[in-house]
């Protein structure tokens, strides 16, 4: 699930997890307030909503593969900016840094931890984004940061199709955010398979068998969750 690898993008639709990603574009697009809730979906899985996610990816230029065909590739350019500000943001230590700056506050009022919903950051004491993990929110930094950079018309989706399209990127990555280590995945039909053995929509969005249910994606070396599987 790299570059050549194929996205998943039927992980996007079949509901929000408890430690959901739905808040998680409003953090670093910044701007009002959005307090605890929010969901990328709702409902069941379906083919018109994987398909959805793909249509955001390509509207604004990140899939390098022509439409119809398979495996889903990200635009080299853009995916080696992604790892590079990856890198950067973590080996200085400066995610609370840049999501301050982000939403155009100081670093003080920003708190970033591991709550009983997952990873929670907080802008005076009020949250404002959730991931399933550390790991989780600093892909998703790293592709805000990337994605301001390279692709600014990404700022004019709907808060949930932003969420749509950060989630979305998380499931190209083919190594842990944290350190590095290979990414497995965990289908609830089938056990554990590397990334690539998983089963994926196709282009068109029609899910395949299996895609009724849920993969969690974590890194075999540390174990933090980068995508968790959005059912119960």
């Amino acid at each position: 699930m790299n570059s050549t690898g194929t996205s998943r993008l039927e992980l996007l639709h079949r509901g929000s997890s408890a430690a959901g990603d739905g808040d998680a574009a409003f953090a670093f697009v910044g701007g009002g307030r959005k307090g605890d809730g929010g969901s990328v979906t709702d409902g069941a899985f379906d083919s018109e909503a994987s398909s959805r996610a793909e249509t955001l990816l390509r509207s604004i230029d990140l899939v390098a593969t022509p439409p119809g065909s398979t495996p889903l590739r990200l635009e080299s350019a853009f995916e080696s900016a992604r790892r590079e500000r990856l890198h950067e943001i973590r080996t200085q230590d400066a995610q609370r840094e840049v999501l301050a700056a982000r939403l155009g506050t100081a670093p003080g009022r920003v708190t970033l931890a591991v709550t009983g919903d997952g990873f929670v950051a907080t802008r005076d004491d009020e949250r404002i984004g959730c991931w399933p993990s550390n790991a989780a929110f600093l892909a998703d930094l790293a592709a805000a940061e990337t994605l301001d950079e390279r692709r600014p018309d990404w700022r004019g989706l709907e808060p949930d199709e932003q969420g749509i399209v950060l989630t979305a990127l998380r499931l190209f990555l083919d190594r842990c955010p944290n350190c590095d280590g290979a990414l497995v995945g965990t289908d609830a039909g089938t056990g554990t398979a590397t990334t690539d053995e998983l089963e994926r929509p196709s282009a068109t969005g029609t899910a395949r068998t299996g895609a009724d249910r849920g993969v969690s994606l974590e890194c075999a070396y540390c174990g933090v969750m980068v995508i968790r599987a959005p059912y119960e």
